[in-house]
């Protein structure tokens, strides 16, 4: 089924009934697990939530910048090089904007992707309110964690919070990827599945969240230097864990770190798109937002000419 035929009735759904949307959709072709297609509907049409609630809830705030100011005391110890940072699932940055300016390390490229375009409309909002000018939200993009829009060892730290969680069943296909990007070190926190209580195991396997990311990480051979539960800092129902794994070989990273979905290959803005000239594809920016998926990918082999 064309889901993308039925996002009228999605919307008057969601809108008079408050259903779950993932749930819904996964409903029309009875499958269990949540596709990236259910994911990207969903968060597109749920954009705006998360910047409206962290700013009239306070409660939820403070907690919210707690979680950001222990992600920023772990990057800063950790023993890397400062070119490059990327968050992979980005959202609304309404976590991404208050960690750049906890960091006492400032990074030279700081950015983010998220699969849906119209939280990444928000995301670019949340950062020129809360963010000095000095800070860009050039490098918030739409991308796809399943193939990030970034050169191989390209970032030095890449870190995820909550974004990899609705990807149950597919935990070894997005540790790969961000892998592959990864120049030092990855700082995952997600779900921690292994450190739940049996009550909330059940909620997570229900939504389809991340269950077996440690393990898979270590069946991957990875280099796992600490896996910790992160008490009191998530949802009381959804309680989260640190999980941080350095690359071996360690790589020097990028300023510019920026690739094609596709092949991998660098990619650079030209008037108003990014283009790869090895891979000879380019990639729109829509209202400011580059859209560096595979399915906005456009065959130019003339654009330079």
């Amino acid at each position: 089924m064309n889901k993308l035929k039925i996002l009228e009735r999605i919307r008057n759904l969601y809108e008079k009934e408050n259903i779950n949307i993932i749930d819904y959709l996964k409903s029309l072709d009875s499958h269990t697990l949540n596709s990236v297609e259910d994911i990207m509907i969903s968060y597109d049409f749920q954009a705006g939530t998360y910047t409206e609630k962290y700013f009239a809830d306070p409660a939820l705030r403070q907690r919210r910048d707690k979680l950001t100011a222990r992600i920023a005391k772990t990057i800063d110890s950790l023993p890397c090089g400062h070119q490059s940072i990327f968050e992979a699932g980005v959202g609304e940055a309404t976590g991404f904007a208050p960690l750049m300016q906890y960091l006492e390390k400032p990074f030279v490229f700081q950015g983010g992707a998220d699969i849906s375009w119209s939280r990444i409309k928000y995301a670019k909002k949340f950062v020129k309110e809360i963010c000095s000018e000095s800070f860009s939200s050039d490098y918030l993009v739409m991308g796809d964690l399943f193939a990030l829009p970034l050169q191989d060892n390209s970032v030095n730290v890449l870190y995820t919070c909550s974004s990899l969680e609705p990807n149950g069943g597919h935990e070894k296909s997005l540790l790969q990827e961000c892998y592959r990007v990864v120049a030092e070190y990855m700082v995952l926190v997600e779900p921690g599945y292994e450190f739940a209580d049996e009550k909330h195991r059940a909620r997570m396997r229900r939504h389809g969240y991340v269950t077996e990311l440690y393990r898979s990480a270590k069946e991957l051979g990875y280099d796992v230097v600490s896996y910790d539960p992160w008490d009191g800092l998530g949802e009381p129902q959804n309680p989260l864990a640190c999980m941080i794994i350095r690359k071996r070989p360690l790589y020097v990273g990028m300023e510019m770190p920026l690739g094609d979905p596709v092949t991998h290959a660098p990619l650079k803005r030209v008037r108003k798109c990014y283009y790869s000239e090895e891979a000879q594809l380019l990639y729109p920016i829509v209202d400011g937002i580059a859209c560096l998926v595979l399915q906005q990918s456009i065959v130019a082999t003339k654009f330079m000419e």
